[in-house]
């Protein structure tokens, strides 16, 4: 399903339910080749940022729909991705349609937010087993910042 209506993917969503599909069919044929698609027109130059972001919003919804109906394990993955902007950094556009290009292509991503330390990162990279770490910034933002002043 492509979107970036997120009352229309949460209705498509329940009337996925109803018509009993299973979620994670629904999720991958449905949500996923969604973010498929409308990753596909961004890189063509179809659509532009703020399509990509509502879209990847409107997926959330569809999911939070499924979620309860999911085995306990949830939904299987292709890997944990941890992802936020650097601390000193409050930017987070280009993140948030990072994340969403990784949650349509199957991965679990954890979005710390923005001004985030780089203990936080590794921190929680090592408790959520992540595969990658993504730091967000904006170049001349943090520029000032000293480097070495953590272990990460």
């Amino acid at each position: 399903m492509e979107t970036w209506n997120q009352e229309l993917a949460r209705e498509a969503a329940n009337e996925a339910l109803r018509l009993n599909i299973d979620p994670l069919e629904a999720i991958e044929k449905g949500l996923g080749l969604g973010m498929v698609s409308i990753s596909k027109r961004f890189n063509e130059g179809k659509i532009f940022l703020p399509q990509v972001l509502a879209a990847s919003k409107a997926m959330e919804e569809g999911m939070k729909v499924f979620e309860p109906y999911l085995s306990g394990d949830g939904i299987p993955t292709k890997g944990v991705v941890v992802m936020g902007t650097v601390q000193g950094d409050i930017h987070e556009i280009g993140k948030h349609v990072v994340c969403a290009f990784l949650r349509g292509s199957g991965y679990t991503v954890i979005d710390l937010g923005k001004d985030v330390p780089p203990e936080d990162f590794v921190q929680t990279a090592k408790e959520k087993g992540a595969i990658v770490i993504g730091a967000s910034a904006l170049m001349t933002t943090t520029l000032g910042a000293r480097r070495g002043s953590s272990s990460a």
